[in-house]
């Protein structure tokens, strides 16, 4: 549905190919290149004809449109699905995907008092603690403390050597290894890096209050998520102040840090 955002393939009306248009101004097709092709050896003689782009690369997308130019080159829908990872809320779209298939796989230690509703892997040498009340299918990380009285729902991944502690709710998020939300925190449709401290009372919002999608800039332009639920998009090793607020889709880059109690309504860029 947006084919200026993408390679696109234009093809004649038996669905053989023209030529490769990166990004069109104009309208050309709207069946993007996804990176997967079989090609025969021929390919290697075309490449030597090939000069050297713009971005300064030897384009392998030049080679089909010269091999375009000499025989038939077939361009075929995928039959099932693509999940593009350009931007970082692409990682999302393939977690809630892709966990629908996860199977319940608990190896590790389940305490008392602690109500499972949905898909859970749990790895030997991590725990879900007390009280933990989890609703939806969750992926847990190895040497991993979950709760005690957390509550995960939705899609969530959690990585190696992370805590998800006391009060902590995470919904549909992806949160990377040595990661610690140690107490009192609310995030959801999140992306967190590695080895990031969400400190205690922190919130990631993930709703605007008129419901639109959430946008967030990129390369100074407001790029429309497409998601009506977004919240924080987080880099390693941030550090996060307590008290820290976070609005809808607000990027925080690498090695940054929030005050105590600071509301993040703009990226913190590196």
């Amino acid at each position: 549905t947006d084919p200026e955002k993408w390679g696109i393939f234009h093809a004649d009306e038996a669905g053989n190919l023209i030529d490769v248009v990166e990004k069109p101004k104009e309208f050309v097709g709207d069946i993007a290149n996804i990176g997967c092709m079989k090609l025969d050896a021929r390919i290697f003689d075309i490449y030597e004809q090939i000069k050297i782009s713009v971005r300064g690369e030897y384009e392998l997308t030049d080679s089909l449109t010269l091999l375009a130019a000499q025989d038939k080159i077939a361009v075929l829908a995928v039959p099932d699905y693509w999940i593009p990872i350009g931007y970082p809320w692409h990682i999302l779209d393939a977690t809630e995907k892709f966990m629908k298939d996860v199977k319940t796989d608990i190896q590790g230690t389940v305490e008392t008092n602690v109500t499972i509703k949905g898909q859970v892997v749990l790895p030997k040498s991590s725990i879900i603690k007390s009280g933990t009340y989890i609703e939806g299918n969750v992926l847990v990380g190895e040497n991993t403390v979950i709760g005690p009285n957390a509550y995960l729902r939705e899609s969530v991944v959690i990585g190696d050597e992370c805590k998800v502690g006391f009060s902590v709710e995470v919904k549909n998020s992806v949160i990377g290894n040595g990661t610690q939300i140690p107490h009192l925190s609310y995030i959801g449709d999140s992306i967190l890096g590695k080895n990031v401290n969400f400190a205690g009372g922190s919130i990631a919002a993930n709703l605007r209050h008129d419901e639109a999608h959430v946008k967030t800039p990129i390369k100074g332009q407001m790029v429309d998520t497409g998601r009506k639920k977004l919240g924080a998009i987080i880099g390693d090793d941030v550090k996060l102040g307590a008290g820290s607020i976070i609005y809808p889709g607000r990027k925080i880059w690498p090695n940054k840090t929030t005050r105590p109690g600071e509301v993040v309504d703009k990226d913190i860029l590196g």
